[in-house]
């Protein structure tokens, strides 16, 4: 269309009369248009005309499988209403706005509290935008269902809502339109989201000269063109104020004092912060959400002082948690506690609030993910605390040892759960010291197991200088071989490193791929040998060279486990002796030294769950490629979505598919994790986080297929996908450490999983899977890339058909405590359809209708008074779980022993579960037994 086409060939040629079941691109069906009927006028933009020019759609997206729900954004280039006015300015600003809403969604999107950019393109004079659908109600919606909030309620909806504004502020990215209709609560999970970034500010971009904003929201500075990050908190202001009173700015009256205290019942704290975030001048007001947040978390210090209606009482238990650690400051390798107390709200210092309605509280308990970078964990690094209204008074502590491993200010976080829904994040920073090589302590040795362990296991640390500027790698070497006892339990150190050096090292291997991407393959060998050859020498002392060149010599592929820390991530299977790479030589796994004493041996198979990229063509031949013989078929996941993986209750593999970077950027559709963010691990950490409950319950297998779009990349594998999958419970990770070609994954992928099937050890699966590739496409060396994080030695078991999972739990101290005589310890008991965060044994298929005609359990003990003394009856929960309760009491003359207890469970006359326990009877001045 030119210049020249009248006004009325315009209009009839434009875009603006989509309708229901139109299709889109070839994928995008309309299925519903958004109306101005479907919008609340209170919440109206002003300019009006900005609306006019950009219409919103439901739609589905026929392109993937499921066909998944997306919103759908179309602005309208030529618009009768401008054009005839003659407003073009408007029509300008308006469509620079348009862009850089695509762009800040494209750079924010991967937090799984906002919208994600699916889609961009233009198409008959229009542009148009995909984004996510969040499915849930808005904060309006709520207030008109559920009534006003209570401060109460504002506390939980600022310390939810403040970490989301921060990362978007961290962003670069200015909102400027926070109200109640932009703040959804999703459905899934009951998290709050952001959403509508229409006119959302990007400072790094051209920025549209257009002022705009809702009128009573908007902050003054931002109504004169001038928005500042405090702009949103002023928003932010404004919509608590409307969620306490339920009155618009201007029904509100307005003076310097702030009248709109006389409508609502606050403590003088709160009010004092919602003044602060509604100041007109912006230089009185708070400067960041960080501050907003750190006030309100100081006001929880107070929140005893709140008078509860005995309404709220009634129907609510607020807990207070409390996140303490044994010291902020220690050496490397000394001993640190964190510790997670969970108590009634009371007086003491507090952390955060939870809040918990009665018929949730019932049955639940708080998930516990506590991740410590710099530190190794002494055991689990998960646990759970009962929660009951039962039990409220009654503290309860969860506690976790770690050793200090390297030196720096380090952030321990604690991520609580309430049942399955994510509630926040405890943080607290502890600086750890330098000290001299001798005082070193032991390094760690391998447990006892049912399971033989690898031929040798490699520890490898890094041991930094005081001004952290030179390290040395040392290096810990144990054999569990015969044949190669001169390779047991014996050190070695490297020379002083720069950290320049490292650091220039980690980007030797991209350099590397950069360099060969259109050479000959043997040019590629070469420069892959060279690399490997120059880190053999340089990371491995000379002793420790020859050792591995002894091993060699053997010439059989002998099983290698290498610990390492995170500064110690190299591409060891790289590492090259002069005649092989150590990945030809050895069959060899990874395992983070952090983790090392939760290592998995085996891991559960069954059918595998298939997540993949919306660019990926033809998954359904991929999803084909892991159906081994004699296997249940695999689960296609819709559009990869990790928050599908909370759908299924037991998860027993789980495949990811994605392409990397292409070279035509326009293309790239993005999930679960987005192809143009920068892998950073904080990114992919976000995306789990839905799925981190199920993944640690489940410990499934998980694999990576980076296929490679036409440009070499690195995947990031050591710090981003496989570091996130074994923090969150995985069994085990696979994948490359560069994009690969597809029909070289191909190959891999489908000799992996039939050998696991078959019953192969993970080690022997992978090397299976190697040399396949290898053989199936001779010309590519991307057989080379595959790394395994896992023991090599694991091995695969089926869950059998089980009656759910017996669990007994004390309240208030751990299982193996001391007990004081004439004390009385109180447990819970119950029968689960899914494992606790904490279980380590092989899972079970459970039905998914758990149930049981007279279930009740029988306590058999000696010398301890047993309450209730008959047996206990067993209550179905909302969940589908059984509950119950009994408590034990140590008589006063008791003498110091353990006491075994033991637990039945029985339907009528028919035996269904048994477990077993001591309980450590100990005097002030004597020991249990």
């Amino acid at each position: 269309m030119d210049n020249s086409d009248s006004i009325d060939t315009i209009l009839t040629n434009s875009p603006d009369t989509l309708s229901i079941g139109e299709l889109i691109k070839g994928r995008y069906r309309i299925i519903k248009i958004f109306s101005d009927q479907d919008n609340d006028n209170d919440f109206a933009l002003y300019p009006p005309e900005f609306e006019e020019l950009i219409n919103q759609f439901l739609i589905k997206d026929e392109a993937l499988p499921g066909e998944p729900i997306a919103i759908f954004k179309q602005f309208l280039s030529k618009n009768r209403t401008i054009i005839l006015n003659k407003d073009t300015s408007i029509l300008h600003s308006a469509k620079l706005q348009f862009e850089n809403q695509a762009i800040i969604l494209g750079k924010i999107g991967h937090h799984s509290n906002l919208p994600r950019l699916l889609d961009y393109f233009e198409f008959q004079e229009a542009s148009y935008l995909v984004c996510d659908y969040i499915d849930g109600h808005t904060l309006q919606q709520e207030l008109q269902k559920s009534g006003l909030l209570s401060e109460v309620n504002i506390i939980d909806f600022l310390q939810d809502f403040l970490p989301i504004l921060e990362y978007v502020h961290s962003q670069q990215v200015i909102h400027q339109n926070i109200n109640p209709t932009q703040i959804v609560r999703r459905k899934q999970d009951g998290s709050l989201c952001l959403i509508d970034f229409r006119i959302a500010l990007l400072l790094t971009s051209n920025q549209s000269i257009l002022i705009i904003g809702t009128p009573g929201f908007a902050a003054p500075e931002q109504m004169a063109g001038r928005s500042v990050y405090a702009s949103d908190i002023y928003a932010l202001g404004v919509t608590c104020v409307y969620l306490l009173t339920g009155k618009l700015p201007r029904q509100l009256e307005t003076n310097t004092a702030g009248v709109w205290l006389y409508d609502v019942d606050v403590s003088n704290e709160l009010a004092e912060i919602l003044q602060k975030m509604l100041a007109v001048n912006v230089r009185e007001r708070y400067q960041s959400a960080t501050e907003v947040l750190q006030a309100i978390r100081q006001l929880t210090n107070y929140y005893q002082t709140i008078k509860l209606s005995p309404e709220f009482e009634s129907k609510f238990v607020a807990y207070s948690l409390l996140q303490n650690v044994s010291s902020n400051s220690l050496l490397i390798g000394g001993e640190l506690e964190v510790a997670i107390c969970l108590t009634l709200l009371n007086d003491n210092n507090t952390t955060y609030i939870l809040e918990i309605s009665h018929n949730e509280v019932t049955g639940n308990e708080l998930n516990i993910f506590l991740t410590a970078p710099g530190f190794q964990f002494n055991a689990d690094n998960t646990t759970s605390l009962p929660i009951d209204p039962d039990t409220a008074n009654i503290t309860q502590t969860a506690t976790f040892n770690l050793t200090a491993l390297r030196p720096g200010k380090t952030k321990i976080k604690a991520e609580l759960y309430c049942g399955e829904t994510y509630k926040t994040t405890l943080e607290t920073e502890v600086e750890v010291t330098a000290f001299e090589e001798t005082e070193l302590r032991p390094l760690i040795a391998a447990r006892s197991r049912p399971v033989p362990q690898p031929d040798i296991i490699l520890q490898v640390r890094t041991t930094w200088n005081a001004d952290i500027c030179a390290c040395t790698f040392n290096y810990h070497i144990d054999s569990y071989q015969p044949r190669l006892l001169f390779a047991d339990d014996v050190d070695y150190n490297s020379q002083s490193l720069s950290a320049t050096w490292v650091e220039r090292s980690h980007s030797l291997l991209k350099t590397t791929l950069e360099e060969v991407a259109s050479s000959l393959r043997e040019d590629f060998r070469s420069r892959l040998v060279s690399l490997g050859h120059y880190l053999f020498h340089s990371l491995l002392p000379e002793e420790l060279q020859n050792t591995f060149r002894t091993i060699a010599s053997f010439n059989q592929p002998f099983t290698l486990l290498i610990l390492a820390h995170q500064d110690a991530w190299f591409p060891w299977e790289l590492l090259h002796d002069g005649q092989k790479f150590l990945g030809d030589r050895f069959i060899i796994g990874r395992w983070l030294w952090e983790l090392e004493k939760s290592r998995p041996y085996e891991f559960p198979v069954g059918a595998v769950n298939v997540a993949h990229y919306a660019s990926v063509e033809q998954p359904e031949l991929w999803t084909e490629l892991l159906h081994s013989s004699g296997a249940p078929p695999p689960i296609s996941m819709q559009a990869g979505i990790f928050n599908d993986i909370t759908l299924f209750e037991s998860i027993r593999g789980l495949h990811l598919i994605r392409y990397g970077q292409s070279v035509d950027t326009t293309n790239r559709q993005d999930a679960p994790v987005r192809v143009n963010s920068s892998s950073d691990i904080q990114d992919i950490e976000r995306e789990v986080q839905p799925a981190k409950l199920s993944l640690r319950r489940n410990h499934p297998l998980v694999s990576l297929s980076y296929l490679n779009a036409g440009q070499p990349e690195l995947t990031a594998l050591e710090q981003t996908w496989a570091s996130t999958f074994v923090r969150a419970g995985c069994s085990a990770f696979v994948g490359s450490l560069w994009a690969v070609q597809p029909n070289v994954e191909a190959a891999f992928v489908s000799a992996f999983y039939n050998s696991i099937w078959a019953g192969q050890t993970l080690g022997v699966a992978f090397q299976t899977a190697r040399r396949l590739a290898k053989t199936v496409v001779p010309e590519s060396l991307d057989w080379l890339a595959y790394v395994l994080f896992g023991d090599p030695m694991a091995r695969p078991y089926r869950p059998v058909q089980g009656q759910g999972y017996a669990v007994v739990e004390p309240i208030g101290q751990e299982i193996d405590d001391p007990v004081p005589p004439g004390s009385t310890v109180r447990f819970r008991v119950s029968l689960r359809r899914t494992p606790p965060v904490w279980y380590e044994n092989r899972l079970m298929e459970v039905a998914e209708d758990l149930s049981f005609d007279d279930l009740r359990v029988f306590i058999v003990t000696s010398g301890l008074q047993v309450t209730p003394g008959d047996s206990i009856l067993m209550t179905r929960t909302a969940t589908g779980d059984y509950l119950g309760w009994f408590t034990l009491t140590a008589p006063a003359e008791m003498e110091t022993r353990s006491v075994l207890v033991q637990v039945y469970f029985e339907d009528g006359i028919e035996p269904v579960h048994n477990l077993r326990f001591a309980l450590n009877i100990v005097k002030q001045d004597g020991e249990a037994q």
